[in-house]
Parts: C-alpha cells; structure tokens; sequence
C-alpha cells in the first residue's frame, strides 16, 4: 500500500469510518460465490483498521483466475501500472480482470461494465444510509466534472433497498449526474465481496483492477487527481 503524501499525511491520519458488515467471509480476490450476504452494517471501524483485518488483494489460484474472461485490451495499455502519487490505495500483486455485471440505472436503462471497454472506471459502492458514502459524493461528482471528458467512469453501485424513491432525492438534491445503477439484490456487491461501504474500484482501460479503495476519501485532492489522470487513456 502507498504512503500518504507529503501534506497528505493529517488526511490519512482522519480516514472516515466505513460502514461495515458484521461478518466477513473469503478474501478478496476470490471474486465468485463465496460471500455472504449484508445483514447489518456498523459505523464504528476505521477505514484504516479494515483494511490491516482484510488481507490485502491477494494472488487467486490460477485455475480460478483463468475462469475470468478478460475484456479487450488496447494496444500499448497490457501492463498498466499506477504511479506512486501518495493516494491511499490497496493495489493488487495480480491484476485481475474485473467481472463484468449489468444492471439498470435510476431511469431503467441497462448499463453494463463491458459497456466502457477501453476506458478507466472508477467503481463505488456506496448507500444513502451511510454518512461516510455521502460525504464523500461531492468529490466524486467533482473528479466526473473535470475528467469524463478525458474518458473517466464513474460508475456508483447503490446498495439500498426496496423503492429507489430515496436514492433518486438524494441524488437530485446533490446534483450528482453521473451513473447510479441500484443493486438492490446485493448481486453485485457479492460478486465484487464488498464488506463495508463506501468501497471503490479502480479499472483500468484493460479490464483489470489497479487498486481498491475501503472508507471515504478526498477525491478531488491533488494526490488521488494525480492517480486518476494517470488511468487516463
């Protein structure tokens, strides 16, 4: 994991709490099956405490890896790598490609990963019950602004559910345009082993994590702007 930056470091030292599950399960890269269900989330650990307790993004067996189908992979773009900005972020020892899922946003349409081949995505797990996932929206909406012009995704996965009336108020109220896709069935949050929110992905443009992202951060600050423009086609 990279060291917080030089003026970074009171930032990381206030991590935002997490919202986190009660129990965990099979650790992360095993990306299918495996994980159980959300029944409660709890705001009381660190950011910075989950991820010492879940083992960093570890080597998946190869058998299981090769069940994976990659997506395509630009030229030039084979051994992406993100550069030591000073952000904090987990970063895997074998870049996995990202399971593709489709799922429908607020206004019905389907949208699925393999929609934005070929482009870096920014994947948030997030929920409108969680205090952390909502303070760091702005940010996120701040990074959509000035970088989904330059080929960034931001693609942000709810996990509340039941009617969608909530998520649809507060998204209006915020201002937040970029996608919301609903995953209510908690389908692909499984997939992905969320076990506390908010968590975010990072894809690069060929499919495959470059790092991930447990508690709140200061998107908009200039160490994670750094690492963002350095997933930029």
């Amino acid at each position: 994991m990279a060291g917080p930056a030089a003026g970074d470091g009171a930032a990381h030292a206030r991590a935002r709490p997490a919202c986190t599950q009660r129990k965990r399960t099979s650790q992360y890269p095993a990306l299918a099956g495996g994980a159980q269900p959300v029944k409660q989330y709890r705001p009381w650990l660190l950011a910075g405490v989950l991820l010492q307790a879940i083992p960093a993004l570890a080597t998946e067996d190869p058998a299981r890896a090769a069940t994976h189908e990659p997506r395509a992979v630009p030229p030039g773009k084979t051994r992406q790598i993100l550069p030591d900005t000073g952000a904090d972020i987990t970063r895997p020892r074998v870049r996995l490609p990202a399971p593709d899922f489709r799922l429908r946003d607020l206004a019905g349409n389907p949208v699925s990963l393999a929609d934005f081949a070929g482009r870096p995505v920014l994947l948030n797990f997030w929920a409108t019950f969680c205090a952390p996932c909502r303070e760091e929206m702005p940010a996120l909406q701040a990074l959509w602004r000035d970088y989904r012009g330059r080929g960034l995704i931001i693609l942000a996965i709810v996990t509340d559910r039941g009617n969608m009336d909530t998520v649809r108020h507060y998204i209006h109220q915020g201002g937040f345009d970029f996608p919301v896709l609903p995953d209510p069935a908690g389908n692909v949050r499984r997939r992905y082993e969320v076990r506390a929110l908010p968590t975010s992905y990072l894809i690069g443009t060929d499919g495959r994590f470059l790092g991930r992202v447990i508690g709140a951060r200061q998107w908009n600050n200039p160490a994670w702007r750094a690492l963002i423009e350095a997933m930029l086609p």
